[in-house]
């Protein structure tokens, strides 16, 4: 242990002072922490708005089993075995000891990615000043305020950097240990669920050895995400109402196409609760109500899959539309422009997600795009198929989350995309910084021999 503290002092005293001085940063709680805690939590509070930050709740006494949660997700299950351990010490759950606990699995994971990806697992200055620099967009508040919350997606902050590292281990070990990861991101939430069809892809182009084992892993993998979807309850009509209303029909209105045989002209571009779109502002109140979806309440995703069917052009063009624009930053809001959900990040962190906008607003998604086709293009370089299921995953997260509920807090569920885009550059720079040592000492490796 003693070693082991040595060897990576500077990795810890770098991890302590991001998680000293993050504390304050979190994210606004929309009314969907009850689909996480409802079945060890009796502070209800905390199933509405909340405004400012809560440090802990109170749990039951006696816990509700784990079938309550109607989300099924493999998010809860976890934070459900977290609270449940915690509970043997105290009735109160810590958000903020929570918090840090998944700061440190975040950067933890990710440093343990540099050093599987630097070809020998071992720890030396070099490499622990290269993870602090290239963990820098993990730093930004976007990032920190989902560490922070009780959000599904906080966990693929852990999970992806994790994937990834399975992938550089071509043995049994390392297949089960991507099947276990790859569930968990396909169960995380619905619309994670497809991920095993990108790793199953990744398998045939890029890792063709034990194929038929790691094919039957990744059914199984998907075979959980689908089951953990139709498990789901009470979020299915309102997804499918906003998927077609709030999505396919607006876009297409937007685009001034002609609409649809069947479809209510007046509902087109108002939520559940009716709110109405607005292109300027995001959202403006209306007194509808939830007249529209009782109306509109045989909406179905098929209808919304039909449509891009009958659109493909539109469907492909969506990210480049000017009504989507908007919804691209990491300053996360909630349906409003200006309903800001990240707090307190009047800081280093803020400012890091200020010059991450700015600098990569507008070209997160044709990078991505282009990390794809370079890494099929490519595909004999070790480190391209590692880029496959980043960009690929990133690139199909914006059609899979409008897909899921067209407008409707899209800026949020771009998280994955986002996420994905910092971990493209994480794993750029490693890889620029070994080639430029290598061209430095005048022995860069064949391709066939390259770990990174």
């Amino acid at each position: 242990m003693t070693a082991f503290i040595k060897n990576n002092f500077m990795i810890i005293g770098y991890i302590i002072l991001v998680c000293a001085f993050s504390s304050g940063i979190f994210m606004l709680n929309q009314g969907d922490y009850s689909r996480s805690i409802l079945p060890f939590s009796s502070s209800f509070d905390l199933n509405i708005h909340v405004e400012s930050y809560v440090s802990h709740f109170t749990m039951r006494d006696d816990f509700l089993s784990p079938l309550h949660f109607s989300y099924i997700s493999s998010h809860n299950f976890l934070l459900y075995i977290y609270a449940l351990v915690t509970s043997i010490f105290s009735d109160e759950f810590s958000i903020t000891i929570y918090t840090v606990l998944m700061k440190v699995l975040i950067l933890t994971s990710l440093y343990i990615l540099l050093l599987s990806l630097s070809g020998k697992f071992e720890a030396n200055y070099k490499k622990q000043m290269l993870f602090i620099i290239a963990s820098f967009p993990f730093l930004a508040s976007s990032n920190m305020a989902l560490a922070s919350s009780l959000y599904q997606e906080q966990l693929l902050l852990i999970l992806v950097p994790a994937l990834i590292t399975t992938l550089l281990y071509d043995t049994k070990t390392g297949i089960y240990s991507c099947f276990f990861f790859t569930a968990a991101i396909a169960t995380l939430k619905s619309q994670f669920f497809y991920i095993p069809l990108i790793m199953i892809a990744f398998f045939i182009v890029y890792s063709r050895q034990n194929l038929k084992l790691k094919i039957s892993l990744m059914l199984l993998a998907l075979s959980f995400g689908i089951v953990a979807i139709l498990l789901t309850r009470g979020t299915t009509n309102l997804n499918s109402y906003h998927s077609t209303y709030y999505g396919a029909y607006l876009y297409n209105s937007i685009s001034q196409k002609e609409k649809p045989d069947g479809v209510d002209d007046f509902c087109i571009g108002v939520d559940a609760w009716g709110n109405r779109f607005d292109e300027n502002k995001g959202i403006v109140s209306t007194d509808i109500k939830d007249n529209c979806i009782k109306d509109a309440e045989k909406s179905k995703f098929s209808d919304a899959i039909l449509y891009y069917i009958k659109n493909p052009v539109d469907f492909i063009m969506l990210p480049f539309s000017e009504s989507v624009k908007p919804f691209m930053g990491e300053d996360y809001f909630h349906m409003d422009y200006n309903y800001k959900l990240i707090v307190n990040q009047n800081n280093i962190f803020g400012k890091l997600t200020e010059f991450k906008d700015a600098l990569f607003d507008r070209i997160r998604f044709p990078a991505l795009v282009l990390m794809l086709l370079a890494s099929i293009a490519f595909r004999k370089r070790k480190i391209a198929g590692s880029l496959f299921v980043i960009s690929f995953f990133g690139v199909t997260q914006l059609y899979i989350s409008f897909l899921g509920e067209g407008y409707r807090d899209l800026n949020k569920h771009l998280s994955g995309m986002n996420i994905c885009f910092d971990m493209l550059l994480y794993v750029v720079t490693i890889k620029a910084v070994y080639l430029a040592i290598g061209i430095t000492k005048g022995r860069i490796q064949k391709p066939a021999e390259d770990r990174v």
